[in-house]
C-alpha cells in the first residue's frame, strides 16, 4: 500500500506550519506555496524554490548557501540572519521585504525585484545585480561594494528605507 501524501508532488509541504531545525539540503521544493509559513534554523543548501510563493513568510537563521530562488514570490517577507551566498535568485520578487543581516555575496540577483526591501546589514559584496529594480534611496548602500553589473540597475523613486550597509 501506498503512504504517500495524495495529489501532486509536494501538495503536502503547504500544510506544514513551519520548518525549524530542519535538514533538506538539495531537497526538491518546486512551486512549493509557504505563504505566511516560517522556516527557521534550518540547512536548506542547494534547496530548488524555483517558481515558489513565500509570500509574508518569516526566514530566520536560514542556511540556503547555493539555493535556486529563481522566480519565487518573496514579497513583503521577512528574512533574517539568513545564508543566501551563491544562491539563485533570478527574477524573484523581493518588493516590499525586510532583509536583516542576509549574506547575499556572489548571488545571482538578476532581474529580481527588490523595490521598496528594507536593507539592514546585507552583504552583496560581488552579486549580480543585472537590470535589478532597486529604490534610488539604496544607490549608496549598493555602491559600497564591488557588485556586478551596477550599471544596469534600474533605479526607481521612493520613501527613505533607513538602508544600513554591512561594514566591510
Amino acid at each position: 500500500m501506498d503512504r504517500r501524501p495524495p495529489g501532486p508532488r509536494w501538495s503536502w509541504f503547504k500544510s506544514i506550519a513551519f520548518l525549524k531545525r530542519s535538514s533538506f539540503a538539495e531537497a526538491q521544493f518546486v512551486n512549493a506555496d509557504l505563504t505566511r509559513r516560517t522556516v527557521a534554523d534550518s540547512y536548506l543548501d542547494g534547496a530548488n524554490f524555483q517558481g515558489g510563493t513565500m509570500v509574508s513568510a518569516t526566514i530566520s537563521g536560514v542556511q540556503l548557501r547555493n539555493a535556486n530562488l529563481s522566480k519565487t514570490s518573496i514579497k513583503n517577507a521577512t528574512v533574517q540572519n539568513t545564508n543566501l551566498s551563491n544562491a539563485n535568485l533570478t527574477k524573484a520578487d523581493l518588493n516590499g521585504t525586510k532583509l536583516i543581516n542576509v549574506n547575499l555575496s556572489k548571488a545571482n540577483l538578476n532581474r529580481a525585484d527588490l523595490t521598496n526591501v528594507q536593507l539592514d546589514n546585507v552583504d552583496f559584496s560581488h552579486a549580480n545585480l543585472r537590470k535589478v529594480k532597486l529604490n534610488d534611496s539604496h544607490r549608496a548602500v549598493i555602491e559600497k561594494f564591488q557588485v556586478r553589473n551596477f550599471d544596469t540597475i534600474e533605479w526607481t523613486e521612493a520613501g527613505p528605507s533607513g538602508a544600513k550597509i554591512k561594514s566591510e
